[in-house]
């Protein structure tokens, strides 16, 4: 459903066969909507970082300028130690702001088979 609620000049729009959704509780969707929208990522890469902390696998980043990702040269930042979903996030976003223009990816790393688990590159310059 669509429905304008408040107009550019303050009036707010009434309509009788409005329905209104109260909840006393937010949801886990909304919770989860709720802090993806507030970060720089997309909700497909809070879900992927959300797994990944889930399933214990370390998490990293790599990023590269346009010339050399043409050949594959990646350079690693090093882990992210984070012991929430939280720091996550804000680790990851911080390494996102000290590489505009940069392609980036996220790396996930599982420590018992010593493999990567995820390659995805969540930065396009």
């Amino acid at each position: 459903m669509e429905t304008i609620i408040q107009r550019p000049n303050g009036q707010v729009a009434s309509s009788g066969s409005q329905k209104s959704f109260t909840s006393s509780a937010p949801t886990a969707t909304a919770t989860a909507t709720a802090t993806a929208t507030s970060t720089r990522l997309s909700t497909e890469v809070v879900d992927q970082l959300r797994q990944l902390l889930a399933g214990g696998s370390k998490i990293s980043i790599e990023h590269v300028d346009q010339r050399r990702f043409r050949t594959g040269s990646w350079t690693s930042t090093g882990q992210i130690q984070a012991s929430s979903e939280r720091e996550a996030i804000a680790a990851v976003e911080r390494q996102l702001g000290e590489y505009p223009g940069e392609y980036v990816r996220l790396i996930g790393v599982d420590p018992k088979a010593k493999r990567r688990v995820l390659e995805t590159i969540i930065q396009r310059p």
